[in-house]
């Protein structure tokens, strides 16, 4: 009877450690993807700010070109 109860309690211990490994290894897996949401948030910021300045340049361009003038910026460069 003993060795019955010693079987079931190392079958605990063995389970409890099983599961502290799977939360373990989730836990590290949450921190990995939060950490690339980061740096996806990070990319995409910068992403806007280069699509508002093309969409102003291309405005600028826009507006130059209907009133027949060459834009201030390639002024310089013509």
């Amino acid at each position: 009877m003993e060795e019955a109860s010693s079987e079931r309690h190392l079958s605990f211990d063995n389970e409890v450690s099983r599961y502290q490994w799977m939360l373990q290894k989730v836990y590290k897996e949450k921190k990995e993807l939060e950490l690339l949401n980061e740096q996806l948030r990070t990319q995409l910021a910068m992403e806007k700010r280069a699509h508002e300045a093309t969409k102003k340049e291309l405005l600028i361009i826009q507006t130059a070109h209907r009133d027949g003038s060459n834009p201030p910026e390639l002024d310089d460069h013509l």
